[in-house]
């Protein structure tokens, strides 16, 4: 089932994530040579609109799980966890270390 646009613009992202969470206001430390990669995933993660998408799951629905030129799914999954760690965690920072092991298998 497609989601529903209008329901995500009428979500509010304060009634996804818990009050004692860091709302995305978390570090990313390089990995070496992992810089651009968090700049551009700081970015992603507060375009709010694409965040609530992957907060409230919705893109699991749409993913195409079948081509044999994609990931399965795997990318946008990795995705998802670390939005979860950086929109619903505790921590201040994170190591995206997981993200960046699948992201780089399918990038080559």
């Amino acid at each position: 089932m497609k989601f529903n646009l209008k329901e995500l613009f009428d979500t509010d992202i304060r009634d996804i994530v818990d009050k004692n969470s860091k709302h995305g206001l978390v570090g990313l430390k390089n990995l070496g040579n992992t810089c651009f990669m968090n700049s551009a995933l700081q970015c992603l993660s507060n375009c709010e609109e694409l965040t609530k998408y992957f907060l409230l799951r919705k893109y699991s629905d749409e993913l195409n799980r079948s081509t044999k030129h994609g990931s399965g799914g795997d990318v946008a999954k990795a995705y998802y966890d670390l939005l979860r760690e950086l929109w619903l965690g505790l921590n201040s920072y994170l190591c995206p270390t997981d993200f960046r092991t699948i992201f780089v298998r399918f990038v080559r």
